[in-house]
């Protein structure tokens, strides 16, 4: 039982560090992509929501045996068990994020061509088609 409250304990903790250091630059993206702040907000909460039950549940899964053990038992190896597993679910939870951050384009406007307009350019040689007829 102690373990379990050990394992809630530390994933809340790494989850709490996790959201607090990318909930402004992840609003902030949200806000680039999505239409409407409400849909921003929706989606950083959600985001806040999955980054804290996916340590929990890696924890609860793997990071605690079945076995009781009391305060008096608790050793290196199962806190190495509990931060191994919260910290591998946040990894892979803050992955999936970045992944489909990645694949969402953002609402930017698209941007002029660079090249000056002049000798050689598509423009000059349409007028120049155009004011030869």
């Amino acid at each position: 039982m102690y373990g379990l409250l050990l394992g809630t304990l530390v994933s809340i903790v790494i989850s709490a560090a996790a959201v607090a250091a990318i909930s402004k630059p992840l609003h902030a993206v949200l806000s680039d992509i999505c239409e409407t702040e409400r849909r921003s907000r929706f989606w950083l909460r959600f985001t806040n929501v999955m980054l804290f039950l996916t340590p929990m549940l890696a924890v609860t899964l793997f990071g605690v045996e079945e076995t009781a053990i009391s305060i008096a038992q608790v050793d290196v190896s199962v806190i190495r068990r509990i931060l191994g597993s919260a910290l591998a679910s946040l990894f892979v939870a803050l992955l999936g994020i970045a992944v489909q951050l990645t694949r969402i384009p953002s609402r930017d406007p698209v941007r002029a061509d660079p090249r000056p307009l002049g000798r050689g350019s598509w423009v000059e040689g349409a007028t120049s088609a155009i004011g030869s007829k």
